[in-house]
């Protein structure tokens, strides 16, 4: 791992460093990425649609199990698909594409510390310092290694904003082609948004100090929209040829309509964004300047001095009000929708991330300054530790604990217990080494360990989640000529382990999406459709939890297998209409 740090005297950036921040950050996304299963419902959703690309050979119309399912735009396919060709089918390549844009996403921190560091005498510090915390923090390692749009888009909206935030300080037209670039990324990563969130963020700057007219210049240029467009529109016209409405349903139902709209999570609250960003920080969290997020309450500590000063038209900026406004504009416009979940908002925690970055590379660099650096994420490793020995001694606090023990959430402890030593150990680690990259690579190297090692536990009990063991009992118990229906539940792993047609039937909620089922004849069953499928002479192999099948159950049927998992329960049960051999 090349050394995290500078000396405090060395200003300038190698230029090979930004490459090596990428690669150093992707080693660090992809190690022990690929131990656990897929989860339901998104990670087996998604790298089954990618995976259903491949076997139709389709790769403009995504589908899931024969139905076009249009919500999401194809870049994630695509990036898996590439994947499975090279690495194979399985739980790493259907994460690579997240795992790049993870690295990607690092290295626009490292980009944007950087800049934003102006003449700080550790500046090749701090764009360190930011590439490291963007991966080894729960936003960051979390989320990179898990199959969701939102981490494609956080990295080419980032990127975008860095190749703005250049073209606003330079008249050079590369800045603009590859502003363009990343938001064709985005409009492909998941359609509008990648334009919207780069010109959310570019307006806020202009609202802090950043010129209007350069802002808007960039807005009408001619150089961003080509190139954007020329990334972006040939699949949306191949798309709309294919699926006639297809434009009108992705652009008013899937983006207008559920962010103004309640749906399926409204009870998330408005203020869901605030905790889940703490999240996404930690154990980087303490780092976060206090007085610049309320400057009006000096009580407040100030942990460490401002990020650094810019110029626009010869008027300096301080550029921690820059990453402030980044952060305050797309937190509004995320919590005034009426549908949130908290990946949604990966792309509002990086310019927090860089000012994390900043008093994190001021402690390394000045080796009175530790305490803070020292105390903190060992504090917080020492708390996670006690809750996994916790976890992994079973210890009985209430009656509803026996639950834990079901769902084999004890086996997580150990693994967890054991990664966070590197953390706690830090005080040692500092005695150890004086060295600021030293320090700077064992700090890191522990906070990464931490992630690692909960991916270890999860793998131990993937059976919680993992619809493998399902897939396979389907894939070995039935033929083509039996009939496998899936009853007010659809683990879509399933069809990512085996490939296996599956009829669903019963309420469906997001597992089917209402344009899809255009194409539901012969996918999607009623509950009479069911019924008479159940006495009828065909074979039927029934996926249900336990309180559905009971019914079934009662009319003859033979359980094939129980407390299978999918769809984020372990209680699922497998049963057949009548007994082998009939």
């Amino acid at each position: 791992m090349p050394a995290p740090l500078a000396t405090p005297d060395s200003r300038a950036l190698a230029r090979r460093d930004p490459l090596l921040a990428f690669l150093v950050a992707l080693a660090l996304l992809v190690t022990f990425a690929g131990v656990r299963d897929l989860w339901d419902a998104d990670e087996g959703r998604y790298a089954s649609v990618a995976l259903d690309m491949v076997r139709t050979g389709d790769y403009v119309t995504p589908r899931e199990n024969g139905l076009r399912f249009v919500d999401k735009p194809p870049l994630v396919y695509w990036m898996a698909d590439a994947a499975y060709a090279i690495l194979g089918r399985g739980s790493l390549a259907a994460r690579m594409p997240c795992i790049l844009s993870g690295a990607a996403l690092s290295l626009a921190a490292f980009l944007f510390g950087a800049a934003w560091a102006g003449e700080r005498s550790n500046r090749r510090g701090v764009a360190w310092c930011s590439a490291m915390v963007v991966a080894t923090s729960g936003g960051g390692m979390g989320f990179s290694r898990t199959v969701t749009m939102d981490m494609p888009l956080a990295a080419s909206a980032a990127l975008a904003a860095y190749a703005g935030w250049r073209a606003l300080e330079s008249d050079a037209w590369r800045w603009r082609l590859w502003l363009g670039l990343f938001v064709g990324l985005g409009l492909l990563a998941k359609g509008p948004l990648g334009a919207v969130l780069p010109a959310l963020v570019a307006l806020s700057w202009a609202v802090v100090g950043a010129p209007w007219k350069r802002v808007l210049s960039l807005f009408v240029s001619p150089t961003v929209i080509v190139t954007a467009l020329a990334i972006a529109a040939p699949w949306y016209v191949l798309m709309e040829r294919a699926n006639p409405g297809y434009l009108e349903h992705f652009l008013i139902y899937e983006h207008f309509g559920r962010f103004s709209a309640k749906g399926n999570r409204e009870f998330a609250p408005y203020w869901l964004y605030i905790p889940t960003l703490a999240a996404f920080l930690l154990p980087w969290l303490p780092f976060l300047p206090g007085r610049d997020l309320i400057p009006s309450l000096p009580f407040l500590p100030r942990i460490g001095r401002r990020l650094g000063f810019t110029e626009f038209a010869g008027r300096p900026c301080s550029t921690d009000r820059f990453a402030w406004a980044w952060t305050v504009v797309l937190l509004l416009f995320y919590s005034a929708g009426k549908n949130r979940l908290f990946t949604y908002c990966l792309p509002v925690f990086l310019p927090l991330a860089v000012l994390c970055a900043a008093n994190v590379a001021d402690r390394l660099a000045h080796g009175t300054r530790v305490r803070l650096l020292v105390i903190a994420p060992a504090f917080l490793a020492l708390l996670a530790f006690g809750c996994a020995i916790v976890l992994a001694l079973e210890i009985p606090f209430t009656e509803g604990w026996k639950g834990y023990k079901d769902v084999r959430h004890a086996l997580i402890g150990l693994p967890v217990a054991i990664g966070c030593l590197p953390l706690v150990l830090t005080p040692l680690w500092f005695r150890l080494w004086r060295s600021p990259r030293a320090r700077g690579a064992v700090l890191f190297l522990g906070a990464a360990a931490f992630f690692w090692a909960l991916d270890l536990g999860c793998a131990r009990a993937d059976a919680v989640r993992s619809p493998r063991a399902l897939a396979r009992l389907l894939a070995t118990t039935t033929s083509p000529r039996d009939a496998i229906v899936c009853l007010d539940v659809f683990p879509q792993g399933i069809r990512f382990y085996e490939d296996v047609f599956i009829r669903v039937a019963g309420k469906q909620g997001e597992i089917v999406e209402p344009w899809a089922s255009k194409d539901g004849e012969g996918v999607l069953l009623t509950r009479e459709e069911l019924n008479a499928l159940w006495v009828s002479s065909t074979r039927v192999v029934l996926v249900a939890r336990e309180d559905k099948a009971k019914p079934y159950v009662e009319r003859g049927g033979v359980v094939l297998g129980r407390d299978l998992s999918g769809a984020q329960r372990s209680d699922l049960m497998v049963l057949e209409n009548r007994p082998r051999g009939d």
